[in-house]
């Protein structure tokens, strides 16, 4: 006749203490995440060049008309690759009106880094500021 074994005087088994161990390890890893905060969504990423762009001409659209001509200018010096990029950004920010380079419409959007700008030069081609935006962006009209 086979003789059952009996428990141990304690009443924890090996898979009991396993269990426990298993459980006691989840609740750690657990708080561990949450105090670095990894399993949390990632925060959004940063605006993307066309949308600071964008955010940056936005109150300059409210005052060109859809099917208006405006004419652009930047920053005196020689083009580069920012000046291209920020022209090409201007069409797109204000479309469906049309930006051509230069000053040969009635009225100019100025997009300007080196502040201040050439006040004197656009005073001498006969423009006036018109709405100045605060952010180196400015809006002039020829002067009659």
């Amino acid at each position: 006749m086979q003789r059952m074994s009996s428990p141990p005087a304690s009443g924890v088994g090996p898979r009991r203490v396993l269990f426990l161990g298993a459980t006691v390890l989840a609740a750690l890893v657990s708080l561990a995440l949450q105090i670095t905060g990894a399993g949390q969504p990632p925060p959004p990423p940063p605006p993307t060049d066309i949308a600071a762009f964008e955010q940056r001409m936005a109150p300059l659209r409210a005052l060109v008309g859809a099917g208006e001509t405006v004419g652009y200018r930047t920053d005196p010096g020689p083009r580069n690759v920012r000046s291209v990029k920020e022209y090409m950004l201007t069409q797109y920010c204000l479309a469906p009106a049309r930006v051509l380079e230069g000053t040969a419409p009635d009225r100019v959007v100025g997009n300007f880094h080196d502040l201040p700008p050439p006040e004197e030069e656009i005073a001498r081609e006969g423009f006036t500021v018109e709405a100045d935006f605060g952010n180196g962006v400015f809006l002039y009209r020829r002067a009659r």
